[in-house]
């Protein structure tokens, strides 16, 4: 309905119908956090768009319930066609900043199935576009924050896995498909405006000179890793043009290696 008011050239457009849906969600989640905090005394965390994060202060999982339950009570009073509920339950989270968490989600409390998962909530180990090394290293370090060891326990950990991982970066331990990253190239190369600050891109013109056809490479996704060369001290580079296939890198006559410190850094 908001799609259908809001889009200018739509037949029911009505910009003011469209701002009331927002406000009035905005209004209803910020009166559900006003119920919580002063009638209930909860600490709320985190809200985003239809939703509220409640810090418990328990690690009973049924008193959490009990909690979440009062507040769908109190809250539900003051609507007729609109009902909150207990979406999930947490045993550990770490909140970077909106829309982006991590968290250890309890699923099927109180039956067989019973266990935990992780969730992901637009962290960068959930993207395509980063490479299996920064992945692997993200969900280790995200495990160690939220096992509940001990905090310096936890920081030793990640002093020794990250030594162990740069260690290995820097004496040729990591293997070639650890720094691979790929991005979908969405059109023709030509239709870019800014190529030389696309990797994916300039990796497919060069694709492209060696005789693959639009329908090879556009919509499918380009493989790349970040390379330094000789030349590069002569002349700084854009990200483009540190850029090159795993097939030119595997091409001993380029004479390339893996611009570590640039993996490392990022």
């Amino acid at each position: 309905m908001y799609g259908c008011l809001g889009f200018s050239s739509s037949r029911f457009y009505a910009q003011a119908i469209a701002a009331l849906i927002t406000r009035t969600g905005r209004e209803t989640l910020l009166k559900t956090k006003d119920i919580a905090e002063t009638t209930l005394g909860f600490s709320v965390i985190y809200g985003d768009t239809d939703s509220i994060m409640i810090n418990t202060g328990t690690s009973v999982v049924k008193e959490a319930i009990t909690m979440g339950q009062k507040l769908k009570v109190e809250t539900n009073k003051l609507f007729h066609c609109l009902e909150i509920e207990i979406d999930g339950i947490y045993k550990s989270m770490l909140l970077l900043k909106k829309k982006k968490y991590a968290a250890l989600i309890i699923e099927n409390h109180g039956t067989p199935d019973e266990k935990v998962s992780t969730e992901l909530k637009g962290l960068d180990m959930v993207r395509r576009d980063w490479c299996p090394l920064s992945k692997n290293v993200g969900n280790f370090v995200l495990k160690e924050i939220l096992s509940g060891k001990q905090r310096e326990d936890v920081v030793m950990s990640l002093n020794e896995y990250l030594s162990t991982v740069g260690s290995d970066m820097k004496t040729g331990k990591t293997p070639l498909a650890e720094y691979i990253i790929t991005k979908q190239l969405t059109r023709n190369t030509s239709e870019y405006s800014d190529p030389k600050s696309l990797p994916h891109v300039q990796v497919a013109i060069r694709m492209k000179a060696q005789g693959k056809s639009d329908s090879d490479l556009v919509n499918n996704f380009i493989p790349y890793v970040i390379c330094k060369t000789q030349a590069e001290e002569k002349k700084k580079l854009s990200i483009g043009d540190m850029a090159y296939s795993p097939d030119e890198y595997l091409d001993k006559r380029k004479g390339l290696e893996i611009d570590t410190e640039w993996y490392i850094t990022q």
